[in-house]
């Protein structure tokens, strides 16, 4: 779809447990005041993982935010977002820090919405040069460059391994859901040939 989900000017939202996959725009968020939060979603495949305004004011925490080819956008080329809350940041697939004492926290904070990526984002067409051996050199040079001197935005405690989602009875994602449980197939099977065989054993007797 275009939007994965589309928010514009609320108070107090929480997007809480989703998975936004394949759109054009995974969030795009026009306006939110301070307390709303997104929380434990997944975020992935997107051509554009996030797109947020200046007053979007989210706090996004515990978040997975995959593989999109622009992970995070700025029309506006600022936001008021945070990206850690109790000290909890957000796994980025694009992260190249490290992680020295194990701790599943990154020892380097993320850098988003480089120059990079603004970049791409002012001119569409060259979306496809960013594999490429130049453009990632200056990526990371950038980054690197922006997370020396607290520039851009910055999640501070980048978390290095994905987080677990509760995704049961999620819709598209094949889960029956508390509420419509389902009978295994294999189950299933073997009740019709006991079902078969006790037939066929009263038949033979007769």
């Amino acid at each position: 779809t275009g939007y994965g989900l589309l928010v514009k000017d609320v108070r107090g939202v929480r997007i809480l447990e989703n998975l936004f996959r394949r759109n054009a725009v995974g969030v795009k968020v026009e306006g939110a005041e301070p307390g709303s939060e997104a929380l434990f979603n997944e975020i992935g495949f997107n051509t554009v993982g996030l797109q947020l305004s200046a007053n979007a004011a989210l706090t996004f925490s515990a978040n997975n935010v995959v593989d999109n080819v622009v992970q995070l956008e700025l029309p506006g080329g600022r936001t008021r977002a945070e990206w850690t809350k109790h000290g909890v940041g957000n796994h980025w697939s694009d992260y190249r820090g490290y992680d020295l004492d194990d701790d599943g926290k990154g020892d380097v904070p993320y850098v988003a919405a480089s120059a990079a990526d603004r970049l791409v984002a002012a001119a569409p067409e060259l979306r496809a040069l960013r594999g490429t051996l130049a453009f990632r050199l200056f990526a990371r040079t950038e980054r690197w460059w922006a997370s020396a001197q607290g520039a851009g935005i910055v999640d501070r405690a980048p978390l290095t391994r994905p987080v677990t989602l509760p995704q049961a009875g999620l819709a598209g994602d094949g889960g029956a859901g508390p509420e419509s449980p389902r009978l295994p197939w294999a189950a299933t099977g073997l009740l019709l040939v006991g079902a078969a065989a006790a037939a066929f054993a009263r038949g033979s007797r007769r």
